[in-house]
């Protein structure tokens, strides 16, 4: 039995989403929370109304120790306004406005939580922008906030993707940031703010007063995301992508880089996916030529996804403006070494060219990004000896850095250094 001086301390995660099926920064404080479980550790999840049949599913008997914030019909009214505005735009609005609604609701919950449980520290992983204002302070122990990512732009070739109305909302949402960071000073609070890179840390608003630690957010589930069987050396080429089919992904460009390798090698490519774009990218498709190399499978379950991905040789991931990246950690923990953008979340997790797990394409221009994918993608074909190499290089990198349980650990040791 742990004597008080080693007793681990009694964590309660807040955020608006824990799921599996939203995916991207909500499956986080899922991720966080069956860790800790597993652990046996001390930990409680409040999260929004919104979450409750899916944590049903997945948690059993643990679902006891969730609680729900209301979806009140102020939440239902600005997901009306929101719905039809572009996603950026309505992220940083209408988005925002309902994750502070929610915020202020999970505010008075944990003051009554904190000394019922004896919670020791609370923890908000997501929101993950660093100048989102936060209403998760004063709530009788020390928060913690954070792996924070973001404020990231597209390369300088590509910003003519950004519309001038998205353009202009993100840059009048920096701008309030500070303001709004002053009066909603949740951040500025925090006894600490986790931060994925530098360019994270460099973009928290003025004052914050907590010491800031970087740690990587994402991670991966090596129990679902398992090593893929060896593939026939002799067999046709197989890349994949695996991610929602929006305009930042750039998949265009990677099927315009693919294009050629298809021809000379009948390669495949496993498009996993769905968004507004699958209409557009099916018609660039039958105009390259190459309808009968690239499979549009649609939407996934994870397992169904990981199955598929294991048929392959690499992953090409070509997002430009993408924080993280999860799906390239996925990728490496198949086994699969992925060729992206050397820009953003990506380029941080492919590691350098020596650490041999991938290859980063400079996205200097269209033209030379299209011609470095492809470049990237002949190189694997015409060797199977590297891809096996790359493979396993790939997979071994997951291991050893990528598991959910390694960030737990680290975790738990800020939590114990705060919770002292």
């Amino acid at each position: 039995m742990p004597t008080e001086s080693t007793k681990q301390p009694h964590v309660m995660i807040v955020c608006d989403n824990a799921s599996l099926k939203m995916g991207g920064e909500s499956a986080r404080p899922y991720h966080y929370f069956r860790t800790m479980r597993a652990r046996g550790i001390e930990v409680w999840l409040c999260v929004h109304e919104r979450c409750r049949k899916e944590l049903t599913e997945l948690l059993g008997p643990d679902i006891d120790r969730v609680t729900f914030a209301p979806d009140t019909w102020k939440h239902k009214l600005l997901w009306k306004i929101g719905k039809p505005m572009p996603e950026q735009f309505r992220i940083s609005t209408t988005g925002a406005l309902s994750q502070l609604m929610t915020q202020r609701w999970q505010k008075h919950i944990m003051k009554l939580l904190v000394p019922q449980k004896a919670i020791d520290v609370v923890h908000q992983p997501i929101p993950i922008s660093p100048k989102q204002p936060t209403a998760i302070d004063n709530v009788g122990v020390p928060v913690v906030i954070g792996p924070l990512n973001g404020d990231i732009n597209y390369p300088a070739a590509f910003k003519h993707m950004e519309s001038a109305t998205v353009r202009l909302s993100v840059a009048f949402g920096r701008g309030l940031s500070a303001m709004a960071n002053k009066l909603i000073p949740g951040k500025l609070h925090a006894k600490i703010l986790l931060v994925s890179n530098e360019r994270t840390a460099r973009a928290l608003p003025k004052g914050v007063q907590g010491k800031v630690v970087r740690l990587v957010a994402n991670a991966v589930d090596l129990s679902t995301w398992a090593v893929a069987p060896a593939r026939d050396p002799n067999a046709a080429p197989r890349f994949c992508f695996l991610g929602r089919l929006v305009d930042f992904k750039m998949i265009d460009i990677l099927l315009e880089a693919f294009a050629p390798i298809a021809k000379e090698f009948n390669a495949r490519l496993d498009i996993i996916g769905e968004g507004d774009q699958r209409p557009k990218l099916e018609a660039i498709t039958a105009k390259l030529g190459i309808g009968a190399n690239v499979n549009f499978a649609g939407w996934m379950k994870y397992k169904e996804s990981a199955a598929l991905m294991a048929m392959s040789d690499a992953m090409v991931f070509p997002s430009l403006r993408e924080p993280g990246g999860a799906v390239v950690m996925e990728a490496m923990a198949v086994g699969l070494p992925v060729i992206a953008a050397d820009w953003g979340g990506p380029a941080d997790y492919v590691g350098t060219e020596a650490e041999g797990a991938g290859m980063l394409i400079q996205p200097d221009t269209r033209e030379s990004f299209i011609a470095g994918l492809t470049a990237g993608m002949r190189k694997l074909a015409e060797s199977p000896t590297l891809r096996r190499e790359m493979s396993e290089k790939a997979r071994q990198r997951a291991v050893d850095q990528f598991q959910w349980g390694t960030r737990v650990d680290a975790l738990m040791k800020i939590y114990a250094e705060v919770a002292t």
